[in-house]
């Protein structure tokens, strides 16, 4: 009898030991791992939910120009941001402002951080959609015309490459690799705001002269030389 306790006992101690083993990997795997990692349904539900708020940004905008407002009017200022390279003179009426009821009735939003590579954490416009009037997508609206030619865009930087991906395949696009189109250091950059330093419109950046699938694509994701992958959406073309 006791050599069966013996054993038993003996046979709970190897579990004990072979548990805290396994639990031990497990924790250096877990700890090893990607945090950018996500499945493909995920990704999936990701990309649809920054595109899909995309499409209402746009609307809103195509209804507040429709409205009476001029390009060079928009207000996208929120009381939520930290800065205030937004809140240009137009901002003063409640009806220019893409936020306020009174204008485009639309819910300001960060970007959720797990969609984003947490690499660039530090780098300005983290964490943002970001306005603009300073890039222009080749085939969209005149070409060669300065100032003239760029569109009015929202931009995600820093996107994680499967929700990029994924997003393209959602917009009919080639999914996978997405196409590399160098915008210079435009992503990072706060002065590329619409209206900072009161500069609406400046041509500073062209979508479409590197990659010519990106040619005449209003919606799309892209990565650029510093591997850093970004959505974008036309709002206006000019």
């Amino acid at each position: 009898m006791s050599n069966q306790r013996g054993n038993a006992l003996l046979y709970v101690l190897i579990g004990i030991v072979l548990f805290a083993g396994l639990s031990f990997v497990l924790s250096e795997i877990n700890k090893n791992a990607d945090v950018n990692s996500i499945s493909s349904e995920q990704a999936k539900l990701k990309a649809t939910d920054i595109v899909e708020y995309a499409r209402i940004v746009k609307n809103a905008v195509q209804l507040m120009k429709a409205g009476g407002v001029s390009e060079d009017e928009y207000c996208f200022h929120s009381v939520q941001l930290s800065y205030n390279s937004y809140d240009i003179a137009a901002c003063s009426s409640e009806e220019n402002n893409l936020f306020s009821l009174a204008g485009g009735a639309v819910n300001f939003r960060f970007a959720d951080k797990k969609w984003l590579d947490d690499q660039y954490s530090s780098l300005s416009n983290y964490g943002e959609f970001v306005f603009t009037g300073r890039i222009a997508v080749k085939g969209v609206g005149s070409d060669d015309n300065g100032d003239l030619s760029t569109e009015l865009i929202m931009y995600l930087p820093y996107l994680q490459v499967d929700i990029c991906n994924k997003i393209n395949s959602s917009l009919g696009l080639s999914s996978e690799p997405p196409p590399s189109d160098e915008v210079g250091g435009i992503l990072s950059s706060s002065s590329t705001r619409y209206g900072d330093g009161g500069v609406t419109f400046s041509d500073s950046a062209v979508i479409g002269d590197n990659a010519a699938e990106l040619e005449g694509i209003r919606a799309g994701c892209a990565v650029n030389a510093s591997n850093q992958y970004y959505f974008y959406y036309v709002l206006l073309s000019r």
